[in-house]
């Protein structure tokens, strides 16, 4: 007979969540509750992608930007606790912000810190210095060499 697996959904322990943050220097600020997920049987390794899904609510301060969020989690918990992002391309569903990973453990939607605040999506903002007034200045510094470089060999 077939044992049911059965997923437990609980709060990290305050010992873990304070060593993670202490670890980020100041710099991890979360986006969401952290949440612990374990498996029963135990397994940490799933056989492919899971989706978590959080609420931001109460987390959301004014100017928040969770466009360049990531969902994070803790490594090392045994050790050395601290975050890391493990899907920087979250999706937005309703008031909800969704990622994706192999395995469980604790997590939450980081703003900043292990990784988060950055754009690893691959889609980039679309300008070579990574702004519009930065391609226009390299645009008008090769322009201006190209024409001093002409004018001296003309």
């Amino acid at each position: 007979q077939e044992v049911p697996t059965r997923l437990f959904v609980s709060a990290p322990s305050a010992a873990v969540l304070e060593a993670a943050e202490a670890a980020g220097g100041g710099r991890v600020r979360l986006g969401s509750e952290a949440i612990s997920l374990t498996l029963d049987p135990p397994q940490s390794e799933l056989p492919g992608n899971a989706e978590i899904c959080f609420g931001t609510d109460g987390y959301r301060e004014a100017g928040d930007d969770f466009s360049d969020a990531c969902l994070g989690y803790i490594a090392d918990e045994e050790t050395s606790p601290n975050w890391q992002c493990e899907d920087y391309c979250l999706e937005e569903r309703g008031e909800q912000w969704c990622g994706t990973t192999s395995h469980l453990t604790s997590f939450a939607v980081l703003l900043s810190g292990g990784g988060a605040g950055s754009d690893h999506c691959g889609e980039g903002s679309g300008w070579i210095t990574g702004s519009m007034e930065g391609d226009i200045g390299l645009t008008t510094g090769a322009a201006a060499l190209t024409f001093f470089v002409c004018a001296a060999f003309a």
